[in-house]
């Protein structure tokens, strides 16, 4: 039997990494995971009600090299200087979400990080304040 040497490139992430490597005698490979998710892509509102408002976004550029396991969205009560707070979470596979519980006149801040097994990425994060209110045009009875 003939033993082969792995030369694997290795990226370190910051403080958390895993390393996976497989051997076959017949064709070695080195698979290496070592990241968290970078943050999701082009966070948008998509509707805006007095007690809710509606969130889209895009997948990571990248994943870390492992399957998304969650998005966490986050929403921040700008009226109330309130701190940032969890809202929903969803799983990997789902990329909108509406928010709700908010208060009419209120402004808030959102933002969604991506979760993998290694950890959490940084957040994408709305650049504007929304404000809970009735869409143009229509009043509160």
């Amino acid at each position: 039997m003939t033993l082969k040497t792995l030369d694997c490139e290795v990226k370190i992430a910051k403080d958390n990494f895993i390393f996976l490597i497989a051997v076959d005698n017949e064709v070695s490979e080195c698979d290496v995971i070592t990241d968290k998710p970078s943050e999701p892509q082009n966070l948008q509102v998509t509707e805006i009600t007095k007690e809710s408002v509606g969130l889209r976004w895009e997948p990571p550029e990248s994943t870390g090299g492992m399957d998304i396991t969650q998005y966490v969205v986050e929403k921040r009560d700008m009226t109330r200087g309130g701190n940032w707070v969890q809202a929903a979470t969803v799983d990997g596979g789902t990329t909108k979400q509406v928010i709700g519980k908010l208060i009419e006149g209120n402004e808030y801040l959102f933002r969604v990080v991506a979760e993998n097994k290694i950890g959490t990425g940084p957040p994408a994060e709305l650049s504007q304040a929304v404000t809970a209110k009735l869409p143009y045009g229509m009043t509160s009875s």
